[in-house]
């Protein structure tokens, strides 16, 4: 990639290579007191309200005191005074299919296999199938990466280095890597709350102290997706479910929090929310949001804050973006994965979604009837190996047990129990870092 410049151009990516497989496989709200669920400042101490160990993404039993997580079921009578902008939807969905199936989560059993008898028509992630893709994030909110990068180089780039080789399909961050608390876009809520949160178009980036009210807001995510559109490249939006609740990572890892962005003033801003004085040891945008959930649903628990990712931040991004071809949603077990698929489903019925819940092998079908493709992460943590290390190629064999490159639910489930293998490999040695972890022959070895 080209280097930025200060007249704006593409800012370094990090790219992953990432292959679905098909016939033949391929390799590749407000608190009265302190809330109960603030996580400890310490790192190292869990917060409060985390269970002793990962919760399933669907829970088997909620405490009575809050609402129905039925997927039909949303508050009584929504609030008409949400902070709103008038370029985007002014309110989230009110309305959402309703099932009655449950997803299950068993990855000690075997791949199940979709009967080779049955045909494969269409599914939503049949687009994938056979071919690769290219994955890459960027930081999102206010930065300089989001102020002065260059679209139109990029599809350039695109063009001549990659689209020749097949690459049919691009991954490209919505929420800023896995922690999910600032954006790539605009949004009704976040952008008005949280400041720094989404991206500003400033033309000449001149540092860190900027008057952000005074510049307009940019659809980063919205420019990429167009211009891909244009040369019939569809385009997959990572999110990550941890949102902007952090539920999982917890609030010392905000963006904003205890000054660590230029944009917010915690020492002014914490001691109205945390009912502490002379606090600056918070995080705005998290306490922001969790007193805005609260104002819709009358709780702000771990559940609610789960419902509320889906309803309020996925249902506006998929009811924005119509040309968007699917999710691949991070740190799943934090998301209520049928609430989640409802949002994306109410707007774009014919979305590709996947769920990474950390699960790798067997390679399989996690989530029936929730997913269309699998998360595909590399067996081996990447601390330790590379993706390119021969104990990620166990991946491979579990692949080639499919039937035309997908599994199928236990029961059969028919074209909705259909989840592509996915293989989603990094380039470089780590998610976000190192050095070329492939040689050419090792990468076209494994791909075949």
């Amino acid at each position: 990639s080209a280097p930025p410049t200060g007249k704006g151009g593409l800012s370094p990516v990090k790219p992953l290579i990432t292959a679905s497989p098909s016939l033949k496989p391929s390799r590749s709200t407000k608190p009265s007191i302190e809330p109960s669920w603030r996580p400890s400042t310490n790192p190292s101490k869990k917060p409060s309200w985390m269970p002793s160990s990962k919760p399933s993404h669907i829970p088997s039993k909620k405490p009575s005191n809050i609402p129905s997580m039925t997927l039909s079921s949303k508050p009584s009578s929504p609030p008409s005074s949400s902070p709103t902008n008038s370029n985007y939807p002014s309110s989230h969905p009110t309305k959402f299919p309703s099932t009655s199936i449950s997803p299950t989560h068993n990855p000690s059993s075997p791949p199940s296999l979709f009967p080779s008898s049955s045909p494969i028509t269409a599914p939503n992630a049949a687009f994938m199938s056979n071919s690769h893709g290219i994955s890459f994030r960027l930081t999102g909110g206010v930065n300089y990466v989001t102020s002065v990068f260059d679209v139109a180089e990029l599809l350039t780039q695109f063009k001549d280095h990659l689209q020749s080789y097949g690459v049919s399909w691009f991954i490209i961050n919505l929420s800023s890597h896995y922690y999910g608390d600032r954006y790539l876009a605009p949004h009704s809520v976040l952008t008005n709350m949280s400041r720094g949160s989404t991206p500003k178009s400033v033309p000449v980036w001149v540092g860190a102290d900027l008057p952000l009210e005074s510049y307009a807001d940019r659809d980063l995510f919205g420019e990429i997706l167009d211009g891909f559109h244009s040369l019939g490249v569809k385009v997959i939006a990572y999110m990550s479910a941890n949102s902007p609740a952090l539920i999982e990572t917890g609030e010392f890892t905000a963006y904003d929090y205890d000054g660590k962005s230029p944009y917010v003033d915690t020492c002014v801003e914490c001691p109205s929310l945390t009912f502490i004085p002379s606090d600056c040891a918070c995080a705005p945008s998290v306490l922001k949001w969790i007193r805005h959930v609260e104002s819709l649903y009358g709780v702000n628990n771990v559940f609610t804050l789960q419902r509320a990712y889906a309803e309020i931040i996925v249902a506006e991004y998929a009811a924005r973006y119509s040309d968007l071809a699917g999710f691949w949603f991070d740190r799943a077990e934090m998301a209520d994965v049928p609430a989640v698929r409802a949002a994306v489903r109410q707007y774009l019925p014919r979305a590709a979604v996947a769920f990474n819940a950390g699960q790798r092998l067997p390679l399989t079908n996690n989530y029936p009837r929730m997913e269309d493709f699998t998360a595909g992460l590399p067996f081996w943590d990447l601390v330790n190996f590379p993706a390119s290390h021969c104990r990620n190629y166990i991946v491979i064999p579990y692949q080639e047990t499919s039937v035309d490159g997908y599994y199928a639910a236990s029961d059969g489930g028919g074209q909705e129990g259909l989840s592509l293998g996915h293989v989603n490999y990094p380039i470089l040695r780590r998610w976000n870092g190192g050095g070329l972890a492939w040689t050419a022959r090792q990468a076209s070895e494994w791909q075949q």
